[in-house]
């Protein structure tokens, strides 16, 4: 199941977004091979496993890449430690 993640993620990925539509997608489902069709089949179809994904989110009409949202880091300067002095 992985090197499908994988290989669908890349293809979204290479174009940031594609439509639930777009030829793209459907050549590569129909590129599997017959086990790889079968597994995805098997976990409710294939939206079920672009839904799926942990790295794809579907709008009505898109497939696209998730973006992580991080915490800013703490700037250089800055230590979590020791108390900042506020002046009034």
């Amino acid at each position: 199941m992985f090197h499908l993640n994988r290989s669908i993620f890349e293809l979204v990925e290479s174009h940031n977004y594609l439509e639930l539509t777009d030829q793209r997608l459907l050549q590569w489902y129909l590129c599997l091979n017959f086990e790889d069709r079968k597994i995805i089949q098997d976990e409710g179809g294939f939206h079920w496993f672009l839904v799926k994904h942990p790295s794809l989110e579907l709008s009505l009409q898109h497939v696209y890449v998730k973006h992580c949202h991080s915490v800013m880091p703490l700037l250089p300067n800055m230590t979590p430690n020791r108390p900042m002095h506020v002046s009034p």
